[in-house]
């Protein structure tokens, strides 16, 4: 008796279960079929107004088979309406990036230009404490490096500057990090320069006030810019103590005097 009462109860439980799936599946469609149809007026109202400028992503969820015949017709309508605005602005947004890409490229063109004009020189100054004057500079890095003997050992490059100085003047030199620039009144009294493809010329050289040697000056400065003026390339041959002559390649074009 007591097995048959436990049979019976367990019946009425699976009928009960499957009673609530049915009532939970209904109410799953029934929600299903309210959001649906939101999305459907969503859509319809919006291509159906002046007012509204644009699209809506409603019209892409919607799903035909709940919607009513009346409903399907004016779906259909405002659905075809949601292509023309969709297929407007991709077509828009496209030409917004064609557009973004070509001033992009126009601007790194003229960047381009604009170096290639400037060349590789870096313009900067400072103020002279003794004079409250400002000093101007334009440097170059050498495009080659240096690796000298114990105790300057280590890659190097050589830095060319010149110079317009309140107390000073107009001067340029060669600097290296480490090392003996040769100049002297004795036996080293030049360095060698070539521009481009044309002759090697010795220029007068002398070294730091301060006895640095790691900085030699050079003379006939105004004979140094006429020639960077015109030229690409200037190499300068210097002796250098214990590593004989070593020469340094600048690219020198885009000089600008004004700047200094």
């Amino acid at each position: 008796m007591k097995n048959k009462a436990v049979a019976i109860f367990a019946g009425v439980g699976l009928i009960a279960a499957i009673g609530l799936g049915a009532s939970l599946s209904q109410q799953t469609q029934d929600t299903l079929k309210a959001d649906n149809l939101r999305d459907a007026e969503r859509c319809i109202n919006v291509h159906n107004s002046d007012a509204i400028k644009g699209t809506t992503t409603a019209c892409d969820r919607v799903k035909t088979k709940y919607l009513s015949e009346e409903q399907q017709e004016q779906y259909a309508v405002a659905y075809v309406k949601h292509k023309e605005v969709k297929a407007k602005k991709a077509a828009e947004a496209k030409e917004k990036d064609s557009k973004e890409a070509k001033a992009r490229q126009e601007r790194l063109s003229r960047q381009r230009a604009e170096r290639e004009a400037r060349g590789e020189w870096t313009y900067s100054g400072y103020i002279d404490d003794a004079t409250g004057k400002r000093a101007k500079t334009a440097r170059l890095t050498s495009k080659n490096s240096m690796n000298f003997g114990f105790p300057y050992s280590g890659t190097q490059y050589g830095r060319f500057t010149v110079r317009n100085h309140p107390r000073h003047g107009v001067d340029a030199f060669l600097q290296i990090d480490q090392g003996q620039l040769l100049c002297d009144n004795y036996s080293n009294t030049s360095v060698l320069i070539r521009f481009d493809n044309g002759p090697a010329t010795r220029y007068g050289c002398q070294g730091a006030a301060d006895h640095s040697s790691e900085i030699v000056f050079i003379q006939n400065v105004a004979g140094l810019e006429a020639r960077m003026k015109t030229a690409k390339k200037m190499y300068i041959t210097v002796s250098v103590y214990q590593e004989g002559s070593r020469t340094w390649e600048f690219n020198v074009k885009g000089y600008d005097r004004s700047k200094v």
